[in-house]
């Protein structure tokens, strides 16, 4: 009986030992935390169409500078937007910044610039007078000028005469 119990104390140190030196995949590695996250955006300018949007992308990193994955928010002026991208109608500069818990990215400024309308077309001729012989003829030129009074180019202006291009 004393042979029994040895050998039923034995396989349960031996047992006991095993489990004890097995890795159970905690190990010694070190929790990997966010510590960075960095904003980027494809351009700083953009017109204030309401079409020509920004695309913002988002990285996070962790203690050893690596890239890691994150849940993230992006902040206009301090408020919550949806998505990734941006688009207004309104002329002005917009500071964004991402969140990630109580980590927050880097500032990024977009300036949306007013959207330059034609108000003016000035129509010069190269001659005041002509002769009516079907030869002679007249160049006409057209320029356009946006509501600053700077000149457009490539407005597409065309000329009609009775309606007719």
């Amino acid at each position: 009986m004393m042979k029994k119990l040895g050998l039923c104390v034995f396989t349960m140190l031996l047992l006991l030992n095993l489990f004890a030196c097995t890795d159970n995949g905690g190990g010694d590695k070190a929790e990997t935390k966010l510590i960075k996250l960095e904003l980027t955006a494809n351009k700083t300018e953009i017109q204030a169409d309401n079409a020509d949007t920004v695309v913002f992308t988002i990285k996070g990193y962790d203690q050893n500078n690596k890239e890691m994955s994150t849940t993230n928010k992006i902040y206009k002026d301090g408020i919550e937007i949806t998505g990734t991208t941006f688009k207004t109608a309104t002329a002005g500069s917009y500071k964004f910044t991402a969140k990630s818990g109580n980590i927050t990215s880097n500032e990024i400024t977009i300036k949306a610039n007013e959207v330059k309308r034609l108000t003016r077309i000035l129509l010069t001729a190269d001659k005041t007078t002509i002769t009516a012989d079907n030869i002679e003829t007249v160049i006409f030129t057209a320029k356009g000028y946006d509501q600053d009074n700077n000149e457009m180019k490539d407005v597409g202006v065309r000329l009609y005469k009775d309606g007719v291009e």
